[in-house]
């Protein structure tokens, strides 16, 4: 009697965690319906160089960021950056480095005119 009652209880477990499995699966297997739906908007990379007003020498390391967010990066050693994973049609940027005017400006995302931007910052 004992057994069976085991049994029946270890059935019912059995059952439970299988519709649960389940219930999870669909969820899963639905999250990238659900995604993209909402993921009509393109997805950009802005791309860039940044240079000393005045001359063509590029500045390494200059601080990028993007207003509003979390996202901050620094240019690598010919002054470049790239910035992917941004949607909608501009972003507001800020570019700031040592003994430098900081500039912040509004760039757009969704022309060709806005790849490979060039960016002059003015010396103090």
């Amino acid at each position: 009697m004992e057994l069976r009652l085991h049994s029946q209880a270890h059935r019912s477990f059995a059952v439970k965690m299988k519709l649960k499995l389940l219930i999870i699966s669909v969820f899963m297997a639905c999250l990238p319906l659900l995604s993209a739906a909402h993921g009509n908007e393109e997805i950009h990379t802005l791309t860039g160089q940044v240079y000393e007003q005045g001359s063509d020498a590029d500045l390494t390391g200059v601080r990028v960021e993007v207003v509003g967010t979390d996202i901050v990066i620094y240019t690598d050693a010919e002054g470049r950056f790239s910035i992917p994973g941004l949607s909608g049609t501009s972003v507001q940027v800020q570019f700031s480095f040592i003994s430098f005017e900081s500039l912040e400006t509004t760039i757009c995302l969704d022309s060709p005119e806005c790849d490979d931007l060039r960016i002059d910052l003015k010396a103090l």
